[in-house]
């Protein structure tokens, strides 16, 4: 039997086109917005061949918390031990691929539609979804039973790809708020809506345990809410501070008039900002992830989580570079393959990373939680 092979041009094409997928749909999602922003970090530990290994730890020294001792006393045997803490991350494999007719198959033939470039466009689409849930769904600390994305359900096992290939850590309890007097997400209800009085309480819990969240450029917080959370934010009659009662003013003075408070720092290319309050830059996002039940832990539709973030709120770990040479390689690689004589190709699109929220001294290092109704 012979083997057939593909010349060096056709390899180097796949790995061409893989880049620029990467930088073309991949990186300019919230996940590329997120690392430009530099609320995701990659750590440089995994970097390169000669980089063994699929995890790391990362050690961290907490914050003294000793009173000390004045001129009278004897600071001798009131030392206070340094008791080291560590941040672990995993790196894995993520695969998907699409078998299409190849151009001597009747299938292909017969149709004006490219199998194979469609496949090579939706195979990205498909990996920046599942990225951009990933990093969501970690900063919020969810994992339910059942996670929905894009109308695919995630469940046992498989929740790993839309939760970072890591395990998930819920949020600590200075970092997250809820609306209204809730203490769990299934008890908030039809009032519990979004409001910018909860921005103001999530700046107060950035600040309220050490350590303390670290602002992002110009002191600034970037804020990811969902749709139905914006919905209620621009319907909200009742808050003492209201965005339509702003906005309203800011209109009737000659003001900013197309619905802003403030206009957003930076605007996420293709991406909604929707305004700035309190130096918070606020962003609608698709997949911010819904509540979960407190002792079933069952997906809940009806809640949002949307996340305050700050400087390294998250983690990226890959023996690629997420920030690079667009010539070079990247996290996101694809392979082609034969099949059944050249009849079929199988086109794959993989990637080796890991992506997990950050906490040092037992606290979310660089993200809020705020979690509400949105039915």
């Amino acid at each position: 039997m012979a083997l057939s092979k593909m010349s060096t041009q056709d390899a180097n094409a796949v790995k061409l086109f893989a880049t620029e997928a990467f930088f073309d749909t991949i990186y300019p999602s919230f996940f590329g917005f997120c690392v430009e922003r530099g609320i995701v970090a990659q750590t440089d530990k995994f970097l390169g061949t000669e980089n063994k290994g699929d995890e790391i730890s990362v050690p961290y020294v907490p914050t003294l918390s000793q009173i000390g001792v004045g001129s009278d006393a004897i600071l001798e045997g009131n030392e206070e031990r340094l008791d080291l803490g560590n941040f672990k991350m995993l790196i894995d494999e993520y695969r998907a691929a699409v078998r299409v007719p190849t151009d001597r198959n009747i299938n292909q033939i017969r149709s004006h539609t490219n199998f194979k470039a469609a496949a090579e466009t939706q195979l990205p689409l498909l990996h920046t979804v599942r990225l951009e849930a990933s990093m969501f769904n970690q900063l919020a600390g969810v994992n339910s039973t059942t996670i929905t994305v894009d109308g695919v359900v995630f469940s046992g096992t498989n929740r790993s790809f839309v939760q970072g290939l890591n395990s998930i850590s819920a949020p600590t309890n200075n970092r997250i708020i809820r609306a209204g007097t809730a203490t769990n997400d299934e008890s908030l209800g039809t009032s519990d809506t979004f409001t910018l009085s909860l921005i103001d309480e999530a700046l107060v819990a950035a600040e309220a345990a050490n350590p303390y969240l670290t602002p992002l450029k110009d002191e600034e917080y970037d804020l990811f809410i969902s749709p139905k959370q914006f919905r209620d934010l621009k319907l909200d009659n009742t808050s003492n501070i209201r965005w339509k009662e702003i906005s309203l003013n800011q209109i009737a003075g000659g003001g900013i008039s197309d619905g802003y408070l403030e206009k957003a720092t930076v605007i996420p290319v293709g991406r909604s900002a929707v305004g700035k309050y309190a130096n918070v830059n606020i962003y609608v996002a698709k997949r911010v992830a819904n509540g979960e039940h407190s002792s079933t832990q069952a997906a809940i539709p009806t809640v949002s989580r949307a996340v305050l973030c700050g400087r390294n709120a998250a983690m990226f770990g890959s023996k690629y570079p997420l920030k690079g040479n667009k010539k070079g390689a990247t996290p996101y690689q694809m392979a082609d393959q034969f099949n059944d004589y050249g009849s079929t190709l199988g086109v794959e699109a993989y990637m080796i990373y890991g992506l997990k929220k950050v906490q040092f001294e037992n606290e979310d290092f660089g993200s809020v939680v705020i979690s509400t109704y949105a039915g």
